[in-house]
């Protein structure tokens, strides 16, 4: 493995690597994450990052609601980091009017966000959260964005064998990502994404995690035939190396196809969690030679794509699809959104939260 790292290093040094799927470290104080991810990008070799708020995971403790700083945080440490990072804004609330989610928004792009994140069709959220992306409430939202030309990165789904007790794997009963008959299907939920890309063909959209379909070679070629403003981030599953593995050729093929649509992530939290992951889609993709993939213990066989293709892939699909340098954060508007949170929410914030909330408000008071 080291030997690879080396090879990869010295082979590949010069490409620009954006790792376009990042998260936050929950519950931990804003400057040990502003620190995590500064020696995260140095490790890396990273050139830029963009960082995707999910307010609504149910992560900061049971019951307690929504992150309300999920967002401030991406503008935060787009100020606090030496590389470019770009921030995509989660749906902190969820509304009945759909002039509430355009107002959210235009809120969002003023004070300084790249883009969007929806967790709204994974199915522990969708179940939460009551209704899908493609409800109506959502579709002046999509409308706005479109026009916009900002992209959005939706999680639709989870890996299909999580829908059985008998083929989930340890991991995903750990977390609690096995799924009964009060959640939707797989089939269900790409049902909903499906109509939301038929209603708004404009949007830019991101399918997280490859839209767990390193299953369905056919499936996934129909829906980037469909819909050419159809993106996919690397950012792995557990299937996913082992399904492109099982017919490497054809998957081999794919990428070469639709190179200018595929996008580098991997799930980094700056806290070191998502490193060895980084390192991993890396290693599947540049070299050669059969390994043994830790999570899931299968071999599988690496792409080992031209340089050409990793250029897109690592950095430049990226950037054309968002912008050449993320945009500035308006302090103003972050300073006002601080104080709303502090005047009208500051007792649903735990201790950390309120000393996150303080850090953001001297910063952009001054």
């Amino acid at each position: 493995n080291e030997k690879e790292e080396i090879c990869m290093k010295n082979k590949n040094d010069d490409l620009k690597i954006i790792d376009n799927h990042c998260h936050f470290n929950f519950l931990e104080p804003i400057e040990d994450t502003v620190r995590g991810f500064k020696a995260e990008a140095k490790e890396l070799g990273l050139s830029g990052l963009a960082v995707l708020s999910c307010p609504r995971t149910g992560k900061r403790e049971s019951g307690s609601g929504p992150d309300l700083l999920e967002n401030l945080k991406g503008l935060y440490l787009k100020e606090r980091m030496r590389i470019p990072v770009y921030a995509y804004a989660g749906f902190t609330w969820h509304y009945d009017d759909s002039a509430s989610y355009v107002e959210f928004a235009k809120s969002m792009l003023e004070m300084g966000a790249d883009g969007f994140k929806a967790l709204e069709q994974h199915p522990g959220v969708r179940k939460q959260v009551g209704k899908g992306l493609c409800d109506t409430s959502f579709d002046d939202f999509f409308d706005y964005i479109g026009k916009k030309g900002v992209p959005m990165v939706c999680h639709v789904g989870d890996p299909r064998f999580n829908w059985c007790k008998g083929t989930a794997s340890e991991a995903a009963k750990k977390l609690g990502r096995v799924y009964d008959d009060t959640f939707l299907s797989l089939d269900e939920l790409y049902g909903e994404m499906e109509e939301v890309l038929r209603k708004h063909p404009n949007v830019k959209i991101i399918l997280a995690h490859f839209y767990f379909k390193s299953d369905d070679y056919e499936g996934l070629v129909s829906l980037m035939e469909r819909y050419p403003n159809v993106y996919l981030d690397l950012t792995p599953g557990a299937e996913m190396f082992v399904g492109f593995s099982k017919d490497i050729e054809k998957w081999r093929g794919f990428f070469l196809r639709y190179s200018k649509r595929i996008i580098l992530g991997s799930d980094l939290y700056g806290a070191g969690y998502g490193v060895s992951r980084h390192k991993l889609v890396r290693r599947y993709l540049e070299t050669s030679e059969p390994f043994v993939e830790e999570e899931s213990q299968e071999t599988v066989i690496p792409m080992h794509l031209p340089r050409e293709v990793l250029k897109d892939i690592y950095a430049e699909n990226a950037i054309r699809i968002s912008s050449p340098e993320p945009k500035p954060v308006n302090r103003e508007k972050a300073y006002a959104s601080c104080c709303d949170i502090a005047d009208n929410h500051w007792d649903k914030l735990n201790e950390i939260e309120r000393q996150n909330l303080k850090t953001f408000m001297e910063f952009w008071k001054r």
